[in-house]
């Protein structure tokens, strides 16, 4: 299994803090980061894929539950909108299932709450 290569900020400090930890005696601790480094791999795992085979399929771009499709309008055009619920336990990586090419990207700068 392959890890999604943005995780390994957070993962590579986390082992060699439970490394580092481990050596020194300070066992508590070691095992403590040893088991976050263990959740951040979970986290940002990213496992192979295989979509199944047949013309006019469209697979999800990502696990979760697909909470919605919907039409909507946007200042270029008319656009489906799909609404899909990560939880934590899901890979957080999105695919592309289709070649499609993005015609605009907008950020609006929010709160960060929970999903929930």
């Amino acid at each position: 299994m392959r890890v999604a290569k943005e995780g390994l900020r957070f993962i590579v400090p986390a082992t060699g803090l439970a490394v580092v930890f481990g050596i020194t005696g300070l066992g508590g601790l070691g095992a403590l980061f040893f088991v976050l480094a263990a959740a951040l791999v979970f986290f940002f795992r990213d496992p192979d894929r295989v979509p199944p085979a047949g013309e006019h399929l469209l697979v999800s771009p990502a696990d979760g539950e697909v909470l919605g499709v919907e039409p909507v309008e946007t200042p270029p055009g008319p656009a489906t909108k799909l609404t899909i619920f990560l939880a934590l336990y899901n890979v957080h990586l999105v695919r592309a299932p289709f070649a499609a090419t993005v015609a605009s990207a907008e950020y609006h700068p929010g709160k960060f709450l929970p999903a929930y």
